[in-house]
């Protein structure tokens, strides 16, 4: 008797997922597609935005088990047969996942790194810099990126007062926000630390919005008194004109 073919998890949970999603109002008949699963997929499509963040769709919903899958190809036995590409990515897998070798040749870079950016506490303990300024300012100097934020700083003619734009990079996706918020315990240690970030994003959110000239069109554009005001102790007013001073780009065009 021939033995029953298992059938992979991830054929059954997206199986389970349209089963649930059938719209039994539409006739078969008439129009099957939208019976199945075609109002489904149609609510639920797949973007690639400008900055390359997922948006929920059919195949973020799939992509867990798609990875677990892979990854599963990935640890099996390379034999006589297997083809060279397949070799070849496997042998990447492994050496990317080496822990014993990875930490004898990262670990003087990586301290090094650590110390850099004042201290990270995964790998210094709990010698960091308190500084947030200080921190970022050094983190800009050596990724040459501000963590979670996009802005710009132009001049207000009207009142020649900095204006600073921002728009948060943190993604609504729960899967990403928490490893954002994993990322930020990590750089800078206690989970107060954490707080102050999350803090940081309620009170943007609270701040007035300034009109947005054509060619600012999409986030939010602060003065200077009021970041000053809302978010004393990160001082991004001072940061945001390091970075203008000694970038190449305009202070009007100024985009990171």
């Amino acid at each position: 008797m021939e033995s029953p073919t298992a059938i992979p998890k991830h054929i059954i949970n997206t199986v389970y997922r349209i089963l649930g999603n059938m719209d039994e109002k539409k006739k078969p008949c008439d129009d099957f597609w939208l019976h199945s699963c075609g109002g489904y997929i149609e609510s639920h499509p797949y973007k690639e935005r400008q900055d390359y963040r997922r948006e929920m769709g059919v195949k973020a919903e799939m992509q867990d088990s798609t990875d677990e899958e892979v990854i599963r190809l990935l640890k099996e036995t390379t034999t006589e047969s297997t083809i060279e590409p397949v070799k070849m990515v496997r042998k990447f897998y492994r050496s990317c996942t080496d822990k014993v070798t990875i930490e004898k040749t990262m670990k003087s870079f990586m301290y090094g790194l650590s110390e850099k950016l004042g201290g990270v506490p995964i790998f210094t303990g709990n010698k960091y810099s308190s500084d947030h300024a200080t921190t970022l300012r050094t983190l800009i100097s050596v990724t040459g990126e501000l963590p979670w934020l996009q802005y710009y700083i132009l001049d207000d003619p009207k009142s020649n007062h900095t204006i600073i734009r921002l728009r948060l990079k943190l993604n609504c996706n729960v899967y990403i926000l928490l490893r954002t918020i994993t990322t930020i315990g990590l750089m800078f240690g206690s989970p107060d630390r954490v707080d102050k970030i999350l803090n940081f994003c309620r009170q943007t959110s609270q701040m007035q919005v300034l009109p947005m000239d054509d060619n600012f069109f999409n986030g939010k554009i602060y003065r200077e008194s009021d970041i000053t005001q809302h978010l004393p102790s990160l001082d991004l007013v001072s940061l945001f004109k390091y970075i203008v001073n000694t970038s190449s780009k305009p202070a009007s065009s100024f985009l990171l």
